[in-house]
């Protein structure tokens, strides 16, 4: 064997320059394959073999196998190639000396290739490369192996095939040389642990990465070191335990310093000996998918010793393993400095990590689990001192008796991941203690339970978590009888490990204890058990908690509510069951001192009160009770003002709820009573009260099942009635006592079903079913669920819309009265069981029916006989019968009026029968409708009543009677009805004045009384005798805001069409009907007239005298179908018509039919007779002349009835001359609007009506008024003239108000201002003249209609004294504009009030308010009186009705109340400064009594100005002229404003609610104007522009030249100069002007020169917001006039130069507007008229106008600094001052004078040393001291001269502090001047206090004999500067103390 030391040294030096240089040592190969082969090897090699050609590459093609003692050589530079899936067996040698490289061929078939060194061989290797070539996805296993005796040589090789694989046993060394050196290994080397044993074997090469330690034990004794190796790189260097690893006893493994380990997947080192890590890189192990246990086990004689090195895994299977360190119990864990982050670490019981005093784990992060015993946290001190953890998983175990465990948090670095867990639960023994302390988080698994015999504590613990799984099990804390569980300030929850399905909770066992404070508790529940104890008796331990969960307790840890009472917060307090002993009261209060929101107290197990017990539920709480559950209540059960009582309803079926005994009370006020689904609502939820039991409910819900009042129960003491105010949203059973007397139950907002218990009325009482619900009726019902009897003489009704059943099998058997008067139903049930029922009528019976349906529900198929039996009274009155029978017995009296009968009859003909008018259409026709029995020879009166037909065979078919069979009576139907229910109907109307003579009633044209109107039944045109008519009306008086002139009824007409006519009065002529023949033509087509109207889709519409119903308009799409165009009306009922609404002569229509049956149009007259009929055509072609037809009978037409057919371009023509109205009526139908027009010429403008009211009046005229000139107020110039309208009343004198002139011009009405007028003789002038009342042709009012213009008019009228108990109700007058929500008085209110003169002995007020909606918008009403309800109703735009109720007064004594408010805002449309009136209607109040009556009413109209309260010039913005406008109001020089004339001015500028205006208002107004926020006062709402300014144009401008230096003050005037050559007037200013307030403050406003000595207030100023000033002023006056040229100041304020600003020009903005949510502040002025003056140029937002001006910042100080800055004032040694700018050091030396102000002395020498700050572009000049008034001191700096004791004054002259460009300061600087400067000097004083006292004497005695170089040394404390704090300058210090300066 060739030895290679000759050589290796030069080799080794520069081995690893060869390998970056290899590529020029030798030709680069070609690949083989492309090269002629000369030599293939294969097979076995028997001889030697040497190849030393380069150009011969050698090629292994197969298995070869060299021989022992055979040797193989490759020379230098020859290429070799090992083909795919090939293996050279080496059993001799094979050498490759300097070869060119062993390529091998890599494959894809998975198998070993390569090269094997035998037991014999020897593989040799010198500077050859070992390759691959891949060809398909590299899947061999391309290795070199070496088994044990082979030998391995290799030296400046590298290696990159897949490994080398060395054997145990294998050879790499002799006893003295290493033959592996300078190589690269750029793959894994698989060696046994005894190749690294000694390093020397493997260290001297250049490069490694994996090296796998073979699997297998480091024996007892030995020593494995891992090294960092590779000379030339150890980067990649890995080792690796591919197979596991032990190590035995008393044997080290040591990983050293910098090297990585990996663990592969699923492998185990074992440690009985030691394995170390020291300072090593990492451990790493594989965590793959079989989740099996890896990682290191450290056995009981073990010891793993970690120090610095990192536990990481690396993933190779979604991290499924379970990586850890497993130390067995007496196995060692020491760990420093390093970080763990595998699965988890696990310490078994008797593990050891210290010696005892020493811990072994310090200055780690465990950042994984951490598994220990729990004496290792038993001394804290064994893990503490570890920088991080996370989860320390504490073993199952037992604290025993005695002991204490404290877990605390540990962590040096971060304890922001520790918690402490319990995996497998854990015991606390008695007098043991377990305390969680402060910031610890705990853990408690799934399933698992802490169990407490002696004390569990968390002292402010991070949380106490219990996972929460599927297992549905117990887990959590349980706390025994001799346990404690002590929480404070820890929040306990839950984390979910499987869907929330444990039971996590403390059990507090009886004896156990709960302590708990400022904690929450958020697991499934607490159960405190009975005995168990939250207090020591006087002391509750339980406070200051929230308790997210439920918590169980027993009723007396409620009895004393202190005890759970200090609580923040609960959600469920479950009630164990129990029962609450006689005597005892339990109150269950709202607790929770944060939050009661989730507060319930819950009853899981029902809960008995004992007699003379109460147990109350009080104000907010809410109640649930559990399924089943039921309270027994022998006591008092009390819900006063709870929130809710909640019952579970589940599947059982059973009964839950509450039972009310004999002696019990359930007293409920304020509560709800609701259900919550546990089980499909299948329980029986219900309130039961016995007899004797008392139920007490006031303003509550119930919602359960049902309530059950037994006969006997008690709800009222006689006198009152105990059940108020309550919703009963489910039935309630009673005793019909109960409903006996209504004021019962009456007095109730609301029921469902009233189920009555079977009873019998007794003789002579009366029982009255009334509507009862004072909110609604809508649901209610009465329910008779068991029948009734009602005995002789008794009365029960049913009243008007009430609805009754009558349950399955039941009767009412009467013997009295039962009446159904106006009742909505009564329905009776149809079952199965074919029993009969329904009403039994005895001969002393009377059945009363009027207008009431009695129909059947069905509950089991109709098998039951629901049938009327009657032998008594039986009467019916426009009521439907939809039984299955009515019998009447011989002996009964019937009388049967108007109904409609489903329900055959059976009569027998001795009866007293009479029928009429009642509709038996629906009878069966099989002769089983009316069944007659009795006397043949009898017969019964069955005229005049409609049978569906008028043939009589038709009519017999429904009668079974003499006709079919000779032995029955013989009905008597001839005549019969034609139309069914001929009923009573009505025609109203109204005859009114058409003054402009138009043909329709405009609005201010008033009705003419006493004119008949009439129905024309013979059509003669002329009223006769006998025909019905109607007078028109006069104006009731009582009314007095209706008018009701002209109204007419015309009543009890029958169905059918009528002729409605007026007789003209004389001096009249008739416009309206008109008279002529007019055609109409409708062409369907939604064009012209009829545009909108008869769109397609349209079915029943009116339109120009025609009512079309039984078709639908349509879009044909078929041109045939109609007469042009594409659309038609198709007849698509079974009777299609058109009925006129005025005789018509004759009618053409295109009529046809598209299907294959023709269609008939038939005509009727008046009185119903046929006048002619055409038939419909087959459309062919379009507009085909011969599809129309024409009816042209000779009487007018009234109607037409289509049987179908399609109909186009209808033409109708009325009768020409031929004034009336034709009306269709139907059965009891009301037709309104049937009105006639009268026209009287009158030659001059008249007053035609007035009517007088509580507000005022109505004016209306026969012309319209031009209303241009009228006012009520004049202005300041009085150029409006006097008032138009005046209002005077005898006693009261002259009245204010606005007047209002209708849209149209023919009415005005005034309203007076602030109530309703009070009771005097009044007297009103209207004003005629050319600037007053005129109409719109400038013509004067006729006030005396004597046909001579000029004459005022002149009426007078009486306001009476109202009644004693008059109520009033008042909607106020105000302004609001457009876009402004209405709040009233202010924006902190809501809506507009509505108030009454008094509410008391009010329980209801009705009215209406009529409103103009194009200026106001209206959407509810609200009211807040206790206990009342609102409604509100948009009848149409412009009319709301309101309705306000409540069971109770509104109030209990007299005084002026709120009834309720509007919401309403105005809209953005409504036009500025219209004016409306607010007119409330038809008024009702009613009294408080059982049956409340109606009070004497008046209303108190108000007034809406749409425009912005305080705008006075209407301008759409808030200016100084509104307030010059005010004040001229306020001071009397005007009466009113010019723009609102017609005006109260009160209700535009009454600000303050006053009443009167005053200088207040005008503060308010001036508040607003500079942005201040007024209440009363919204803002305008943005977008509005305000009206531009229009008056003469001044120049109003800021000066330039304004100058300042830092903390110096300029007067800074806003000037104005006159520009206007006929000058100017000023009567208000209004400024915005905008400053830098980072630079500048401002303050001491005041006026100019041109306005101070016009009368102008102080200016109003604003600058709140910095850096802007808004500022108005104004006077009642103006100014003189000011000339043209005049220049003067208009306000003067202060700049003050902030000490910081920056140096140089800053612009003061004029600018001309600030808009903010308050209002918008305009720069302006106004003259004397209130003109807004043009400002030119104008101010503009933006800066640098020619209007803005400027303050320049000059040079001066910007801070002065004593000594360092501190307040120590016991020397000053310096002064710094700081300029604002770079200064001229020249100048400096003689700015300066320093004075003691004690002494009157100056200092006697300053010296100044000035020094340039380029960076902040500052001079800093520091002064020290020397001469009078210093003390002399050693040294300098802080030990320089200091001045004398005293106080100080600096003064900086303005001539020397001068900057190169800037100038120089505007005046002198004084530092010291004020207190504040703090400049004075009193040695001793160390804090600036201005004495020496003992805090300074202390802070001496610290430096008393100190040096400079001691740390207790104070410069300021030697006073002499000599480097120490001595004796001297004890005594000076001496000399001060107690002294003040």
């Amino acid at each position: 064997m060739r030895r290679r030391n000759a050589h290796r040294s030069t080799r080794q030096r520069t081995a690893l320059s060869k390998r970056l240089r290899r590529p020029t040592l030798r030709p680069r190969l070609e690949r083989l394959e492309n090269r002629r082969v000369l030599a293939a090897v294969s097979g076995l090699i028997t001889s030697n073999l040497t190849f030393t050609d380069p150009s011969d590459p050698v090629e292994f093609v197969a298995d070869t196998q060299i021989a022992s003692g055979v040797i193989v050589e490759v020379g230098a530079n020859v290429p070799i190639r090992i083909f795919e899936n090939v293996n050279v067996t080496v059993d001799g040698m094979l050498k490759f000396d300097h070869s060119a490289g062993v390529e091998i061929t890599d494959g894809s078939g998975g198998q070993d290739s390569g090269i094997v060194v035998s037991g014999t061989g020897t593989l040799d290797i010198d500077d050859t490369d070992f390759t691959r070539r891949t060809i398909s996805n590299a899947f061999d296993r391309t290795r070199i192996a070496v088994v044990a005796g082979g030998k391995f040589m290799a030296t400046d090789s590298r290696f990159d095939w897949d490994t080398v694989v060395f054997d145990d046993g294998s050879l790499i060394a002799d006893a003295s040389t290493t033959w592996v050196q300078s190589n690269e290994f750029n793959q894994p080397i698989s060696v046994p642990y005894q190749h690294l044993q000694d390093a020397s074997r493997l260290s001297d090469n250049l490069r490694f990465e994996d090296i796998n330690i073979l699997a297998g034990s480091l024996p007892t004794g030995e020593t494995l070191d891992l090294n960092l190796i590779g000379t030339a790189t150890t980067v990649d260097l890995r080792y690796v335990f591919p197979s596991g690893f032990e190590i035995q006893s008393n044997s080290t493994l040591s990983v050293n310093q910098g090297v990585s380990v990996l663990l592969k997947e699923d492998q185990q080192i074992s440690v009985d000996g030691t394995l170390k890590f020291d300072n090593a890189a990492s451990m790493v192990a594989e965590d793959g998918y079989s989740g099996q246990f890896a990682g290191i086990s450290v056995n009981g004689t073990g010891t793993l010793d970690v120090i610095n090195t990192d536990f990481t895994r690396t993933n190779t299977g979604n991290f499924q393993d379970d990586i850890r360190i497993d130390v067995a119990a007496g196995g060692k864990f020491k760990a420093t400095d390093s970080h763990f982050d595998w699965d988890s670490i696990r310490l078994s019981d008797g593990s050891v990590i210290s010696n005892g005093a020493t811990p072994w784990v310090l200055r780690n992060e465990f950042t994984q689990p951490i598994s220990v015993p729990y004496p290792h946290l038993h001394v804290a001190s064994r893990l503490a001192d570890n920088l991080r953890f996370e989860d320390i998983n504490i073993l199952a175990g037992s604290l025993p008796t005695g002991e204490t465990l404290n877990l605390n948090l540990i962590g040096t670095a971060t304890t922001i991941d520790l918690r402490y867990v319990f995996p497998s639960g854990f015991e606390i023994q008695s007098n043991a203690t377990l305390s969680v302390n402060q910031g610890v988080s705990v853990l408690l698994k799934e399933d698992q339970q802490i169990s407490v015999d002696g004390t569990l504590k968390f002292d402010n613990a991070a949380s106490m978590v219990a996972e929460d799984g599927y297992s549905g099990q117990f887990a959590g804390i349980s706390v025994n009888g001799t346990g404690t569980l002590d929480v404070i300030n820890t929040d306990f929850t839950r984390t979910n490990t499987g869907n929330f399905q444990d039971d996590i909770r403390i059990d507090v066992a009886a004896g156990g204890k709960f302590k708990a404070t400022d904690s929450q508790f958020d697991w499934d529940s607490i159960r405190l058990s009975d005995g168990s104890v939250i207090s020591n008796g006087a002391t509750p331990w339980v406070v200051r908690n929230e308790f997210t969960q439920p918590i169980s307790v027993p009723y007396p840890h409620l009895h004393d509510a202190s005890r759970l009472a200090d609580n923040l917060r609960f959600e469920d307090i479950d009630i164990l069951a129990g029962s609450l002993p006689t005597g005892e009261t339990l109150n269950l209060n709202l607790i929770g001192t944060a939050t009661t929101v989730d507060l319930r107290y819950v009853f899981p197990s029902g809960f008995e009160i004992q007699s003379n017990a109460t147990l109350s539920v009080n104000q907010g709480v809410s109640v649930l009770l559990k399924e089943d559950q039921q309270i027994s209540v022998d006591g008092t059960l009390k819900l006063d003002n709870a929130a809710s009582m909640v019952a579970e309803d589940g599947y059982s079926g059973q009964f839950a709820g509450i039972s009310v005994n004999g002696t019990g009370t359930l007293d409920v006020i304020n509560t709800d009573f609701t259900r919550t689904n546990t089980g499909n609502f299948q329980d029986d939820i219900r309130i039961d009260v016995a007899a004797g039991g008392k139920f007490k409910a006031t303003d509550s819900q119930f919602d359960w099942d049902s309530i059950r009042l037994s006969d006997g129960s008690v709800i009222s003491n006689g006198a009152t009635p105990w059940v108020l105010r309550n919703e009963f949203t489910q039935p309630i059973s009673v005793p019909y006592p109960h409903l006996h007397d209504a004021s019962r139950l009456a007095d109730n907002l609301r029921f469902e079903d009233i189920d009555i218990l079977a009873g019998s009325l007794p003789t002579g009482e009366t029982l009255n079913l009334n509507l009862i619900g004072t909110a609604t009726t809508v649901d209610l019902r009465y329910v008779f669920p068991s029948g009734f009897t009602i005995q002789e003489e008794a009365l029960l009704s049913v009243n008007h819309d009430v609805r009754t059943l009558l349950k399955e099998n039941q009767q009412f058997n009467v013997n009295g009265t039962l009446r159904f008067d106006n009742a909505a139903s009564l329905v009776l049930e149809d079952g199965y069981s074919g029993q009969t029922s329904g009403i039994s009528v005895s001969a002393t019976g009377t059945l009363d029916v009027i207008k009431t349906d009695f129909t059947r529900i069905s509950t089991g198929n109709l098998q039951d006989i629901a049938r009327i039996f009657v032998r008594g009274n039986f009467f019916a009155e426009k009521s439907l019968f939809a039984w299955d029978k009515i019998e009447i017995d011989p002996a009964a009296s019937v009388v049967f009026d108007r109904n409609e009968f489903y329900t055959p009859l059976q009569i027998d003909s001795s009866a007293r029968t009479n029928i009429r008018i009642n509709d038996f259409s629906n009878l069966a026709s099989n002769n089983t409708g009316i069944v007659l029995v009795g006397d043949s020879n009898a017969e019964v009166d069955l005229r005049y009543n409609f049978w569906g037909t008028t043939t009589p065979a038709q009519i017999d078919a429904k009668i079974l009677d003499k006709v079919d069979n000779p032995s029955r009576p013989l009905a008597v139907y001839m005549p019969p009805l034609p139309a069914p229910r001929a009923g009573f109907g009505e025609v109203t109307g109204t005859k009114f004045n058409d003054l402009n003579n138009n043909g329709q009633r405009d609005a201010g044209e008033p009705g003419l009384g006493g004119v008949r109107m009439y129905v024309d039944v013979d059509r003669d045109g002329q009223y006769d005798v006998g025909e019905p008519f109607a007078i028109s009306s006069a104006d009731n008086p009582s009314t007095s805001d209706v008018d009701e002139t002209g109204r007419y009824t015309i009543i009890d007409l029958i169905e059918g069409s009528h002729v409605i006519r007026e007789v003209v009065p004389t001096g009249f002529q008739q416009t309206f009907p008109i008279a002529a023949a007019v055609s109409s033509t409708i062409e369907f087509d939604a064009t012209g007239p009829e545009s909108g109207i008869t769109l397609p889709g349209v079915t029943d519409f009116s339109f120009s005298g025609a009512h079309f119903a039984g078709g639908t308009v349509l879009n044909t799409g078929m041109p045939a179908l109609n007469a042009s165009g594409l659309f038609a009306y198709e007849i698509n009922d079974t009777e299609g018509s058109v009925e006129f609404n005025r005789p018509i002569d004759s009618t053409r229509f295109f009529f046809v039919h598209a299907g294959p049956t023709p269609a008939t149009a038939t005509a009727y007259g008046v009185d119903g007779t046929v006048l002619g009929q055409v038939t419909s055509r087959l459309a062919t072609v379009n507009a085909d002349p011969a599809n129309f037809v024409t009816l042209d009978p000779t009487d007018p037409i009234s109607r037409i009835v289509f049987s179908g057919g399609v109909v186009d371009q209808f033409t109708f023509t009325s009768t020409a001359n031929d004034q009336s109205h034709l009306v269709h009526l139907g059965e009891d139908e009301v037709v309104g609007a049937i009105d006639f027009g009268n026209h009287q010429a009158t030659p001059t403008l008249v007053v035609t009506h007035f009517m007088a009211n509580h507000n005022g009046f109505v004016a209306h005229f026969n012309r319209s008024l031009d209303d241009t000139d009228l006012n009520l107020y004049d202005d300041f110039a009085q150029s409006l003239g006097p008032a138009d309208v005046v209002v005077q009343g005898a006693a009261t004198g002259i009245v204010s108000g606005s007047l209002v002139v209708a849209e149209t011009g023919r009415s005005v009405t005034f309203v007076r201002t602030g109530g309703p007028l009070e009771p005097d003789h009044y007297t009103v002038t209207l004003r005629s003249a050319t600037d007053g009342f005129k109409d719109d042709q400038g013509e004067r009012l006729d006030g005396n209609e004597d046909g001579t213009v000029g004459d005022d008019f002149i009426r007078g009228f009486v306001i009476a004294t109202p009644a004693a108990n008059d109520v009033t109700i008042s909607i106020p007058e105000f302004a609001r504009g457009a876009g402004q929500t209405v709040n009233l008085p202010g924006n902190a209110d809501s809506g507009i009030p509505v108030t009454l003169s008094t509410g008391h002995d009010v329980s209801s007020v009705d009215f209406e308010l009529a409103f103009d909606p194009n200026l106001l918008t209206l959407s509810g009403f609200s009211t807040d009186i206790s206990g009342a309800v609102a409604a509100f109703h948009l009848v149409n735009p412009g009319l709301a009705r309101v309705t306000v109720s409540s069971p109770n007064e509104f109030a209990a004594v007299e005084g002026v109340m709120e009834l309720g408010r509007f919401a309403a805002s105005v809209p953005a449309s409504a036009p500025y400064t219209a004016k409306q009136v607010l007119d409330l209607r038809t008024v009702e109040v009613r009294d408080s009594a059982p049956l409340p009556a109606l009070r004497p009413t008046r209303d108190d109209d108000g007034l809406h100005v749409a425009a912005y309260v305080g705008d006075h010039n209407a301008s759409g913005s808030y200016t100084g002229g509104d307030v010059t406008l005010l004040q001229r109001v306020v001071v009397g020089s005007a009466s009113g404003f010019a723009d609102y004339k017609l005006a109260d001015p009160r209700v535009i500028a009454d600000l303050n609610h006053s009443g009167d205006l005053s200088g207040g208002d005008a503060t308010l107004l001036q508040r607003v104007i500079i942005g201040v926020p007024v209440d009363v006062v919204p803002a305008i709402p943005s977008g509005i522009t305000p009206q531009a300014a229009d008056g003469p144009d001044p120049l109003i401008f800021i000066p330039t030249d304004l100058k300042a230096s830092p903390t110096t003050t300029v007067a800074t005037p806003v000037m104005l100069t006159v520009t206007e050559g006929d000058g100017i007037t000023l009567s208000s200013v209004d400024l915005v002007i905008e400053f830098d307030p980072d630079r500048f403050d401002v303050a001491n406003f005041r006026l100019g020169d041109l306005v101070q000595d016009a009368g102008f207030s102080a200016p109003a100023v604003n600058v709140q917001r910095p850096g802007m000033i808004r500022v108005t002023m104004s006077t009642a006056a103006s100014t003189p006039l000011l000339a043209n040229g005049t220049t003067g100041s208009l306000l003067v304020f202060d700049m003050t130069v902030k000490s910081d600003a920056l140096i140089g020009a800053s612009t003061i903005n004029l600018r001309a507007n600030f808009v903010d949510t308050i209002s918008r502040t305009t720069t302006n002025a106004t003259n004397a008229n209130v003109q807004e003056l043009v400002l030119v140029p104008s101010p503009t937002n933006g800066a640098n106008d020619p209007v803005d001006g400027a303050i320049t910042v000059m040079p001066g100080v910007q801070q002065i600094t004593v000594n360092d800055g501190t307040n120590n004032r016991s020397q000053i040694t310096s002064l710094t001052i700081q300029f604002n700018t770079i200064l001229d050091h020249g100048l400096l030396s003689d700015a300066f004078e320093l004075v003691n102000l004690d002494r009157l002395q100056s200092v006697g020498v300053i010296h100044v040393s000035a020094v340039d700050d380029p960076g902040l572009g500052k001079t800093i000049a520091t002064l020290t001291f020397a001469g009078d008034s210093t003390v002399p001191r050693n040294g300098s700096g802080l030990f320089a001269n200091s001045l004398a004791d005293g106080n100080y004054r600096l003064e900086i002259t303005a001539g020397n502090v001068r900057a190169a460009t800037e100038g120089e300061m505007t005046a002198p600087y004084q530092f010291g001047q004020t207190s504040l400067d703090q400049f004075f000097r009193l040695y001793g004083d160390t804090d600036g206090d201005r004495d020496v006292d003992g805090q300074d004497y202390g802070r001496f005695g610290r430096a008393f004999l100190s040096q400079s170089d001691d740390p207790n040394y104070d410069p300021f404390m030697d006073s002499d500067g000599d480097g120490d704090v001595d004796g001297q300058d004890y005594g000076r210090f001496g000399l001060n103390f107690l002294k003040r300066l």
